[in-house]
This record gives C-alpha cells, sequence and structure tokens, in this order.
C-alpha cells in the first residue's frame, strides 16, 4: 500500500474513519500554514501531497495528475468534471487503495458550484467521500 494513502479504522461495530497517513497529515499542515499566509499553491502542485510539477493530465488542458498519489486536480468547465468524477456517490465499499483525490475549479457554472474536491474511485467515476 502508498505510504500517502489514508488508512479506514474501524472505531465502533460498523463505523469506519479515515485517518492520514503521517506524512500525509504533514503535509496537510504545510498546506493549511502556507494557505494560512496567503500563498497559494502553484498551479500543478498536488492539493492532496503537494507534490510539485505535477504533468498536465490526459483528461484535458487546465487539469494535472499526480504521479505521486494518483490525485487528479485543475481547472475545467463543470460538465467535464462531472464526466471525470460523476456527481453521485458509490455504494459499495472501495478499499483505500483504490481511492484518488480530486480538486476541481469548475468554470462557467451556472448552478453556482465552483468548486469540488473529495475522494473517488477512478474505475467507476463515483465519489467515495465528499470533501
Amino acid at each position: 500500500m502508498n505510504a500517502m494513502r489514508d488508512h479506514i479504522v474501524e472505531i465502533a461495530d460498523g463505523i469506519h474513519v479515515r485517518v492520514p497517513s503521517q506524512e500525509r497529515l504533514h503535509r496537510i499542515l504545510e498546506r493549511a500554514a502556507a494557505e494560512a499566509e496567503d500563498k497559494p499553491l502553484p498551479p500543478n502542485q498536488c492539493p492532496a501531497c503537494l507534490a510539485k510539477k505535477c504533468p498536465v493530465s490526459a483528461e484535458g488542458s487546465g487539469l494535472y495528475d499526480c504521479v505521486e498519489c494518483g490525485a487528479i486536480f485543475g481547472e475545467c468547465y463543470l460538465a467535464r468534471s462531472y464526466e471525470i468524477v460523476k456527481p453521485r456517490m458509490t455504494t459499495d465499499a472501495v478499499p483505500p487503495d483504490r481511492e484518488c483525490y480530486f480538486d476541481f475549479t469548475c468554470l462557467g457554472s451556472d448552478q453556482k458550484i465552483t468548486h469540488r474536491h473529495g475522494w473517488y474511485d477512478p474505475r467507476t467515476g463515483l465519489i467515495t467521500q465528499i470533501g
């Protein structure tokens, strides 16, 4: 399993929570500190693991793929974001090593949806966790 992946821990009968890896938690805290100082991340820096210089995604211009954690992020039209990550939750239990982070800044939306982010199953395109 990738060290950057979160772990799912059962805290009570049938109740599971996502616990970030130590390395990912450190990067989350770095990101929060940068945001607190109003220093935006470069457009090709992964918001999930902070890997730098991620390549442009095959999904389209304005989007990037993280080679470290598998995230997809960037700017695209809302309709395009729905093609990549469907606007529905999965009902299946998806193993943590199969989930990927997504973070889209949505352009041209008349529905006032300007940002979508969370975790999804790239095999189905369905959301596993919002936010």
